[in-house]
């Protein structure tokens, strides 16, 4: 499963997300910051900061905003 975290360099949230995601027990994970990856984020219709983007095959999952370490635990079992 490849994640990719949506982030810009001054969201003080999406720095509050790496801690979540740590929780959940996460530690390989892509971060493209909008001032880098402006076509990344036109591409996959990012337009909420931070994004999570868990990707697998053919399924592809998105969670906006700050999340739970448990809503990010249910996607990843979700998408496999």
């Amino acid at each position: 499963m490849k994640i990719t975290k949506f982030a810009s360099k001054s969201c003080v949230k999406c720095k509050v997300l790496d801690n979540i995601l740590k929780q959940a027990g996460v530690k390989d994970y892509t971060v493209l910051f909008s001032e880098d990856s402006e076509d990344e984020f036109k591409k996959n219709n990012v337009t909420t900061m931070p994004t999570l983007l868990f990707e697998n095959e053919d399924k592809k999952e998105y969670l906006e905003g700050l999340v739970s370490p448990n809503q990010i635990k249910e996607v990843m079992n979700k998408i496999g």
